[in-house]
């Protein structure tokens, strides 16, 4: 009993700390929705003691849980500055598709709700609405090689119609060896 008021009197009596809880972040998404592509900024203040993780961070990436997959879009053209007081600022751009976490799939990044994870895999210090998933349809990748194996067939098909037929022999044309 003594050791439980004791520790509630050190707790009521520690010095507060600036800036945010432990673990909570107070941070910006500028715009906080649109479709895949989005340039989104952020700024805001988020707890000191995480400021090496964001200086260096193992994780900078919109995530959602789907089914079956914790999908992690990836971002690019990512920027992120960072004071000592935890003052934290930066921008991407929301990329088209992302991994499942712990998982060797890909996935679009579907219209949804995604949090930002800054710093760690759990510190999640904004949200983020995808709207649609791309401004514009992706097309030809998956038959571009194809096509091109296509036109080189029918071209190596005209050169042995047209090395078997001799036309120039009709036309009293003779080749030289």
């Amino acid at each position: 009993m003594l050791a439980t008021v004791i520790t509630v009197l050190l707790v009521a009596a520690a010095p507060a700390v600036a800036g945010p809880a432990h673990g909570a972040a107070q941070v910006t998404l500028h715009p906080s929705s649109g479709p895949v592509g989005t340039r989104v900024s952020f700024a805001g203040d988020i707890d000191p003691s995480a400021v090496p993780q964001v200086r260096n961070p193992s994780y900078f990436t919109l995530i959602r849980e789907l089914d079956r997959c914790e999908l992690l879009v990836a971002l690019s053209d990512r920027n992120v500055r960072v004071d000592d007081s935890g003052h934290v600022s930066g921008s991407f751009v929301v990329g088209r598709e992302g991994d499942c976490f712990q998982q060797a799939v890909t996935q679009p990044a579907a219209p949804g709700s995604y949090t930002l994870a800054l710093g760690c895999h759990a510190c999640f210090v904004g949200t983020f609405e995808i709207t649609r998933a791309s401004t514009l349809p992706r097309t030809g990748d998956g038959s571009t090689p194809i096509a091109i194996a296509v036109v080189g067939l029918i071209g190596c098909g005209g050169l042995l119609m047209l090395a078997t037929r001799r036309p120039w022999l009709r036309m009293g044309v003779r080749l030289r060896r």
